[in-house]
């Protein structure tokens, strides 16, 4: 029987081991060069590099607010950001309030960046 990970719809495990975070979740040079020209700043390049794995992984999108801390940290520390450049509370994942954004104060809505976790 195929494991449920394996399947047409597949889900994360709920502990992941180092070799499947090196297996599934490390990033390529490419892809780390890709998230430095695509996103501005720490909190903004972690988080599409996490989106993007957990892509590559599962073949559809999830909030960035379900995957795993240790999902987080290894992609953190791959890609050499802080893992602090998210910010877990127990509802959200947000850019620290220091968060900078490109955009000019006056029409910039996403500072904090806040994504909500859904609740199940």
């Amino acid at each position: 029987m195929p494991r449920l990970q394996d399947t047409a719809y597949p889900r994360l495990k709920s502990a992941l081991t180092a070799r499947d975070l090196n297996t599934a979740f490390t990033p390529t040079p490419d892809k780390l060069l890709l998230a430095r020209r695509m996103a501005k700043g720490a909190a903004a390049q972690l988080g599409f590099l996490v989106l993007l794995k957990l892509y590559q992984r599962l073949g559809r999108a999830m909030p960035l607010a379900e995957a795993s801390p240790a999902i987080i940290d290894h992609v953190a520390r791959v890609a050499a950001l802080p893992s602090a450049a998210l910010v877990r509370t127990p509802t959200t994942i947000r850019a620290p309030s220091n968060a900078t954004c490109p955009l000019s104060a006056s029409t910039c809505r996403c500072n904090p960046m806040v994504l909500p976790i859904a609740t199940r």
